[in-house]
């Protein structure tokens, strides 16, 4: 999970909306680069609306998958309790953007993916059970029966933090506090039963509703990152720069799904199932970069000249809302080993994927 949050951290921060930005060049050598103003307006313009937009969907969306990770997998239609430990890590499919300005240029190769990463301590419970009128009822019990709702709820919040130095990169700093909380209620649609084998037992059916909340306040820096920008004229600029982002989002998801399968042996459960989300929610960055601008010359280099440095600086503010709804797929495996049952999930649809692992006990 370390390994993937300092790549949340950075995309995090490139987020449309209402969007105030300033883009400019500063020093003396900055008449020594081919961008005028004009231009540089022109550009951030341009990656606003190409990229930002892009990238900050990605985050919303990989964020508001890990976040439905409440209900394990495993209980189609829970009959007791259940308690247990999971972990999500959510993953759009990286792409890289080229972003074409009109009458300017290229900026080359920009990042564009998503991740997210939760753990969660839920709680499951059978409302027969709870109410005491669980097995009171010998034969399949009305579709009113309390002993057709499972619920579950969860909770989890946690503190990271990665000084300068200690994570893969020397030159990251970050730190991270987030919550996380949710409930699902679920209705058995159809009970479990044997398959013509005690050996292999259908496990019903069941319909879920729920809502997650994810909030996340996130702090972060880069030293020596790099990008091209290509102008019109043949021309290169390269700008390395340092990073620095303060970003805090709130996303509220509904998700609602349909969920079967089969157990083998007693010890191998298979389930599948699909369903759509609703999230909506807010967002709220203050992203900067600055550093040294060079135009790259071939022809300077042969002659051994030094070409002069610049500074180029980007200051962004501003805030979006996640996408408003998205549909997935799910698969799970658990295996039983007594009352301990130890899982892994996986949702997605084309663009994003999630994968969740757990451990949880029954009784």
């Amino acid at each position: 999970m370390k390994r993937l949050i300092p790549i949340a951290l950075l995309v995090a921060a490139i987020l449309p909306a209402r969007l105030q930005a300033q883009f400019f060049c500063d020093g003396v050598a900055c008449a020594a680069l081919p961008l005028s103003q004009a231009q540089l307006d022109r550009i951030y313009q341009d990656i606003q609306y190409q990229y930002f937009d892009q990238v900050f969907e990605d985050m919303a969306e990989a964020a508001a998958l890990a976040s439905l990770s409440g209900a394990p997998m495993g209980d189609i239609n829970l009959d007791r309790f259940t308690f247990g430990l999971s972990a999500a890590v959510s993953y759009r499919s990286l792409e890289s953007v080229d972003v074409r300005v009109p009458e300017v240029g290229i900026v080359e190769n920009l990042p564009s993916t998503g991740v997210a990463a939760q753990p969660r301590v839920y709680f499951g419970m059978n409302l027969g059970e709870v109410m005491g009128s669980g097995n009171l009822v010998a034969r399949t019990p009305p579709w009113y029966s309390l002993s057709r709702f499972d619920l579950y709820l969860s909770y989890v919040t946690f503190d990271l933090d990665q000084p300068s130095g200690t994570a893969r990169s020397s030159s990251e700093d970050w730190t991270v506090d987030a919550r996380s909380k949710g409930i699902e209620l679920r209705y058995h649609l159809a009970d479990s039963r044997e398959l013509g084998s005690p050996m292999m037992r259908f496990l019903g059916v069941s319909l879920g509703l729920g809502m997650n909340r994810f909030e996340q306040d996130i702090r972060y820096s880069k030293q020596d990152t790099g990008t091209r920008i290509t102008l019109a004229s043949g021309e290169s600029v390269r700008w390395d720069a340092s990073d620095t982002i303060e970003y805090k989002s709130v996303i509220d998801s509904y998700p609602l799904d349909i969920r079967t399968g089969i157990q083998f042996f007693h010890f191998l459960s298979l389930t599948v199932g699909a369903g759509a989300a609703w999230s909506k929610g807010y967002a709220d960055f203050t992203a900067s970069r600055a550093g040294p601008a060079y135009l790259e010359s071939d022809l300077a280099a042969v002659l051994g000249f030094t070409i002069p440095a610049s500074s180029l600086n980007l200051t962004v503010n501003g805030s979006g809302a996640p996408p408003a709804r998205f549909a997935y797929g799910m698969l799970g495996v658990e295996f039983n080993f007594y009352f301990w049952k130890l899982y892994a999930e996986a949702r997605g649809n084309e663009n994003v994927y999630s994968a969740n692992i757990g451990l949880r006990a029954v009784f």
